[in-house]
């Protein structure tokens, strides 16, 4: 059976959509959602998968995800995360940093909501003008994300790694 973007077959959104709007708001949600990411992450050359909500960064040694998770209201959860391609994941998709991501209007953000600045996960939607506007700040928060995995933190990893690699098979630590 084939599933549109938020799990729900196409008959089962034509027969049991109900009739005060949700589906034209979840379109609604949907276009805002994919112009914001149009403006902050495809400059940065992330790819829609699709015409769904994920985005990625495939650098060759890495792929770095972006998701605009929905639930089961109206809005989206933002998950970030890096899969570093030199680990053998036994053919298995991990992601071996990042995951759900919080964030505050400042444009402040963290991954571990305990140590991190107080935010919230959860992008409502309520009006038109005001989710565009928080989407803005969510897919800013995204995009920093990925510049994160892109520069210090993928070189440190890197760095590590080769070290490891070399210590290994020279016999040298």
């Amino acid at each position: 059976m084939l599933l549109n973007w938020d799990g729900y077959s196409p008959a089962y959104i034509g027969h049991h959509a109900p009739h005060n709007g949700r589906v034209s708001e979840r379109a609604t949600v949907k276009r805002l959602i994919d112009e914001a990411a149009r403006r902050h992450l495809r400059p940065l050359g992330l790819r829609q998968r699709g015409r769904s909500r994920l985005w990625f960064d495939d650098r060759g040694w890495s792929l770095i995800t972006v998701e605009f998770q929905p639930g089961r209201g109206l809005g989206t959860c933002l998950n970030v995360a890096a899969t570093w391609l030199w680990y053998d994941h036994g053919g298995v998709w991990t992601l071996d940093e990042g995951g759900r991501v919080w964030w505050r209007d400042d444009g402040q953000f963290t991954t571990e909501p305990d140590l991190g600045p107080p935010g919230q996960q959860w992008a409502q939607f309520t009006r038109e003008h005001i989710f565009a506007t928080e989407m803005d700040t969510v897919v800013g928060v995204a995009a920093r994300c990925v510049r994160q995995f892109r520069e210090p933190l993928s070189f440190r990893e890197f760095r590590a790694y080769d070290g490891a690699r070399r210590s290994a098979v020279t016999g040298r630590g």
